[in-house]
């Protein structure tokens, strides 16, 4: 089934769309908020927003990280996902990276090219044909439907990267607004939205805004996924609780920041301690909470316990809906 970002949803929430915009342009523009009423408007103001910056513009001011030696991964993300969304990842970031040089150097012609490329990909990226495939009215139901008649549903998507990975966290935010009373909401390859600077206050504020929703993030922090903001994320979704199998030690001090060194060192021990649990076979990760175990402590899975769960992990996978986005 389907699952698009309803349309209703996005036309009474113009701030988060203007957030959400601005953020993921490569450009250094500002977006105002701006009601859009159906797809065709909103088609307008993202190939306006998200389109090249005219030939007669200082590129070097313009565009997002272009004014730096080395040029941060958020910024040449956006702009491979924008001037090559149907390319391979590896392929569409070395492109990015030439671009970056180019407008560095001036090289009218070759950057002129590079510019008109991205302009007729946005214009294709953004039309109304294609918003139409991920946008749209009712489109949370088949998700509500799974639920109602089967207690969970499973949204899939493959947006990481290209052009629509800004409705990502849209989506999320809609999702937990339909919602509403009693549910859980867990949310994997989290990493990717701290490219978007506006997720790191609202989506750890989503549990506060809808009583009875609870939030579990699964954050990947492995070097391709080195987003400049994903430290602040990270702090933002841990400042409660955790649970930690293993993390890169570049996160450390974000995970610690604002807290006392007893808390590092015990981190620190308990990774330690897990890594040799699972070289041995075992299942263990790190678990606090602010409230009832304010030091970081090591949880050991019993090896009988770890069968009983993937065997109802299995069944729950093999006997529940799937909803795909």
């Amino acid at each position: 089934m389907k699952v698009k970002l309803d349309m209703a949803w996005l036309s009474t929430n113009p701030g988060l769309l203007a957030s959400a915009v601005e953020e993921a342009s490569p450009v250094k523009r500002k977006v105002r908020e701006l009601a859009v009423a159906d797809l065709a408007s909103l088609s307008s103001l993202l190939v306006e927003k998200m389109g090249p910056p005219s030939f007669k513009e200082d590129l070097v001011a313009r565009i997002k990280g272009a004014d730096k030696a080395s040029v941060a991964a958020d910024a040449l993300i956006s702009v491979a996902a924008i001037t090559n969304p149907t390319s391979l990842v590896g392929v569409g970031l070395k492109y990015a990276a030439r671009f970056f040089r180019l407008v560095r150097e001036r090289r009218r012609e070759e950057y002129k090219a590079f510019l008109e490329a991205w302009k007729k990909n946005v214009e294709e990226a953004f039309s109304r044909e294609k918003l139409s495939e991920i946008i749209g009215d009712g489109g949370l139901d088949p998700v509500l439907e799974a639920i109602s008649s089967l207690g969970l549903a499973v949204v899939v998507h493959d947006l990481s990267r290209t052009p629509y990975e800004l409705f990502v966290p849209l989506l999320i935010c809609d999702l937990a607004e339909e919602l509403g009373g009693p549910a859980l909401m867990l949310l994997d390859g989290v990493s990717h939205l701290s490219r978007f600077g506006w997720t790191i206050e609202v989506l750890p504020s989503l549990p506060d805004e809808h009583p009875g929703l609870r939030l579990a993030c699964l954050i990947h922090t492995c070097p391709d996924l080195a987003y400049e903001r994903l430290p602040d994320l990270m702090r933002a979704l841990t400042d409660r609780r955790a649970i930690i199998f293993d993390m890169d030690p570049a996160y450390t001090d974000a995970l610690c920041r604002g807290r006392p060194a007893s808390f590092k060192a015990a981190l620190l021990r308990g990774l330690e301690k897990a890594a040799k649990e699972r070289l041995s076979g075992n299942l263990a990760f790190i678990l606090y909470d602010a409230v009832s175990r304010p030091l970081p402590e090591v949880v050991k899975v019993k090896p009988s316990l770890l069968g009983r769960l993937k065997g109802a992990l299995k069944g729950i996978l093999a006997g529940r809906g799937e909803a795909k986005g």
